[in-house]
């Protein structure tokens, strides 16, 4: 019996140079440099990290000293930095402990069949997609 292969197109694309991110974060975080961190560390993966500008914005204006670097660089992709609320384990502790804590006693108080153990597994699997909003305070 002989095996039939399966051809498969792919697309490949090449540069002459890395490619060029941006990211945009929210210029009102009060955690901005652990932010800033956490972009750095996912950059390093790409070319070393070089080629890359992280920009801050209020989500609605751009200070035009971003615009011209942004008009000179010329990047090749643009993304938001959305934090979720492992950045917060990491840039404040103590409000993150806060905030899983009220989760789990939420939990337990919708459900009578809930044990503080499901309550911080569930939490426990939620946390990264939990989305924050940074305010100004």
């Amino acid at each position: 019996m002989q095996k039939t292969q399966r051809i498969e197109l792919k697309q490949i694309v090449t540069r002459v140079r890395p490619p060029r991110f941006v990211v945009f974060i929210n210029s009102a975080d009060p955690h901005w440099q652990h932010t800033c961190e956490r972009i750095i560390e996912w950059f390093s993966q790409l070319w070393g990290g070089a080629y890359n500008f992280i920009i801050p914005t209020d989500g609605e204006n751009i200070d035009p000293v971003f615009w011209k670097l942004l008009e000179i660089y010329q990047p090749d992709f643009c993304y938001q930095y959305v934090k979720t609320i492992r950045d917060l384990s990491i840039a404040d502790p103590q409000q993150y402990q806060s905030i899983r804590e009220n989760h789990i006693e939420d939990r337990l108080k919708r459900s009578s069949s809930a044990t503080r153990e499901i309550a911080e597994k569930e939490i426990k699997e939620i946390d990264d997609l939990l989305v924050l909003t940074c305010k100004n305070n």
